[in-house]
């Protein structure tokens, strides 16, 4: 088994799972290095955001300014997930904003348990993760424009 520090490009990673090697990602301590094992590249990021858990008289949408941002840039969003919060409940709190504002956010990416033998990235159109169930720990991202490379790596984890 060849062990592979994640700072190298995805692309080595890529070439081994072609070859058939076996490899293992030893992450530090950041969810960006937990992340990037989905092949997005970590440049690519913009300004992460958090979504927090709605009430009846309190649903900032600060998150979703930071989502349009980075969108103007081509940038990633990567979006946390309010402590309390299931993802799917982030996910209907996502789409109850975009319905208001009439958007749509196309495919987007959810990663269960990064950075854990248990992970498990999802890439799949918003309407179609809405309806799955996800475990926590988990976050999202609102891919930016994709470079080839992340393309195939997105491709690779369906």
């Amino acid at each position: 088994m060849e062990i592979l520090c994640l700072q190298q490009h995805i692309y080595l990673l890529l070439r081994a799972k072609k070859q058939k090697i076996k490899t293992e990602i030893i992450h530090s301590s950041s969810i960006f290095t937990a992340v990037a094992e989905s092949g997005l590249q970590l440049y690519k990021f913009g300004k992460t955001a958090s979504i927090p858990k709605f009430y009846p008289n309190f649903k900032p949408e600060s998150f979703y300014d930071v989502i349009n941002s980075n969108k103007k840039s081509d940038a990633h969003t990567l979006i946390l997930i309010d402590i309390g919060l299931s993802v799917n409940d982030a996910l209907s709190q996502l789409k109850e904003i975009t319905d208001r504002k009439d958007e749509k956010l196309g495919k987007i990416l959810i990663c269960e348990r990064a950075g854990t033998e248990q992970k498990r990235f999802y890439y799949d159109s918003f309407e179609k993760l809405i309806k799955k169930k996800f475990k926590l720990p988990s976050c999202i991202i609102i891919p930016g424009k994709l470079h080839f490379v992340e393309e195939e790596a997105l491709r690779m984890l369906n």
